[in-house]
């Protein structure tokens, strides 16, 4: 593991090639075997990178919304071949193909025939000129709608429900409002960069928000079901284990259609 520690090691840096901080857990039969961590998660000297420390999950976190579509499966209160349309409060059709429905698994697996676009808009404009679950196209946006369709069922805020319903089970202490954050949690944040330019989360001070006047149901893109979940090195491990456990976590299911399906 030696040579190993002095592969990454050297991988951290200021040259173009580098990073400024990087973090490796390795895993073998549901056990943690192997971990490292350097550099810093912000480019102050006293910010260093730990098992700890929370960064932007990226298009991770559309795993952990599909969890909690999962749960709702196996709560019968939705099901994955059902046309997208009866949950949302509008008809969600591609208008090249008007009566083609557009279902949860087709979003869930970018077959709904979506496309991304300058903004997240609901209902959405862009569509591409394939039918609906034909052809597999990324798109950001099908886990906008898949969150808002979280909200629509269920009644809570999206971030507020993956709280209470998944990152507690898994006990993960990160999330996807940075505001919300206590200052403990705040302080473990790290900065992605790119090409030596912060991306995201470069934070002087913790940031205020004021969603009061958002209103459930209309648009879960603004908490980022499909990139915005921060959450550590560790809190991967922990949802891996989970995975590994066919939907377990420490003896507690945290989605049992995941271990039904993984039998």
């Amino acid at each position: 593991m030696k040579n190993l520690d002095g592969s990454l090691s050297a991988m951290i840096g200021d040259g173009a090639t580098q990073v400024v901080g990087l973090g490796v857990m390795a895993f073998k039969g549901g056990k943690e075997i192997y971990s490292y961590f350097g550099g810093r998660r912000h480019i102050n000297p006293d910010k260093k990178m730990t098992r700890t420390t929370l960064l932007r999950a990226a298009s991770v976190s559309k795993m952990f919304t599909v969890f909690s579509i999962m749960q709702l499966v196996e709560q019968g209160k939705i099901n994955l071949h059902d046309d997208a349309s009866k949950y949302l409060g509008f008809e969600l059709r591609n208008p090249n193909f008007p009566h083609a429905p557009i279902t949860l698994e087709m979003l869930a697996c970018h077959t709904s025939s979506l496309r991304d676009g300058e903004d997240y808009t609901l209902p959405p404009q862009n569509f591409s000129a394939t039918e609906p679950g034909k052809f597999f196209r990324y798109c950001n946006l099908n886990y906008g709608i898949l969150g808002t369709i979280i909200e629509r069922v269920t009644g809570e805020r999206f971030d507020i429900y993956q709280q209470n319903h998944i990152l507690k089970q898994l006990e993960i202490s990160g999330g996807y409002v940075v505001s919300n954050f206590d200052a403990k949690t705040f302080n473990r944040l790290g900065t992605i960069y790119r090409t030596n330019a912060a991306q995201i989360d470069d934070y002087k001070f913790r940031p205020r928000s004021n969603l009061s006047r958002y209103k459930i149901g209309t648009n879960a893109t603004i908490f980022a079901p499909q990139g915005g979940l921060r959450l550590s090195f560790e809190d991967l491990g922990k949802t891996l284990q989970m995975l590994m456990n066919r939907g377990e976590y420490k003896g507690r299911a945290t989605c049992s259609t995941l271990k039904r399906r993984c039998a």
